[in-house]
């Protein structure tokens, strides 16, 4: 087992942490924009990392990337939290398939992209519980009136 990755890993855990408490003092709508806002941020460090990198290519690449979870971000908290999970879902996928499996592990430090995959996966099940258990909640309510109303 490389305890090194164990380490980066468990460093991301406690990132994304801070970023959830830190998210969660804004009060529901607050928290969703900090959550969105981060995603973005996750993007732009890889444009850094490309633009580090000298290389033009890799600066699009990310640049393109980044619109995308820009988008799904400014989706989530306009419309639904569900295109915010996503992004958070997808954003490991990407880090992992393009900085430590593909092309772009010469941008992007292998223990940064170990921290990201772990941050990420964290805030996207957060989003996603908090998610769920709003709509139960509402449901709940709706059942209550319905059987009220009898």
């Amino acid at each position: 087992m490389d305890w090194g990755a164990v380490g980066w890993l468990i460093g991301g855990v406690g990132l994304g942490a801070g970023l959830l408490l830190f998210a969660a003092m804004r009060g529901r709508k607050g928290e969703r924009r900090v959550q969105a806002v981060g995603l973005i941020v996750a993007g732009l460090i890889y444009v850094g990392f490309a633009a580090w990198s000298a290389d033009p290519i890799w600066i699009v690449i990310e640049g393109v990337g980044t619109a995308i979870f820009a988008a799904l971000a400014l989706a989530g908290v306009r419309w639904s939290a569900w295109p915010l999970a996503l992004g958070w879902a997808l954003h490991p996928v990407w880090d992992a398939a393009l900085h430590l499996a593909g092309a772009g592990a010469a941008v992007a430090p292998p223990g940064y992209v170990l921290v990201c995959v772990s941050f990420d996966l964290l805030v996207a099940l957060r989003v996603t519980l908090t998610e769920l258990s709003e709509r139960g909640a509402g449901l709940r309510e709706r059942t209550l009136r319905l059987e009220t109303n009898r």
